[in-house]
């Protein structure tokens, strides 16, 4: 996963565990096979659309 601004620690957890409970209900997933690695990188790194940032 991608994402602009890091987050804090505890907000990454309720993510995690968030991510988790919904792909558990809607696909079955079992908690052990999910692996969620967190990248992340400044607004200057993106460009959408014509070489742009």
């Amino acid at each position: 996963m991608t994402a602009g601004k890091p987050r804090d620690t505890k907000t990454k957890e309720v993510f995690y565990q968030t991510l988790l409970a919904k792909l558990q209900v809607s696909v079955g997933l079992n908690p052990t096979d999910l692996m969620i690695i967190i990248s992340t990188n400044q607004t200057e790194e993106w460009s959408f659309s014509n070489g742009a940032i």
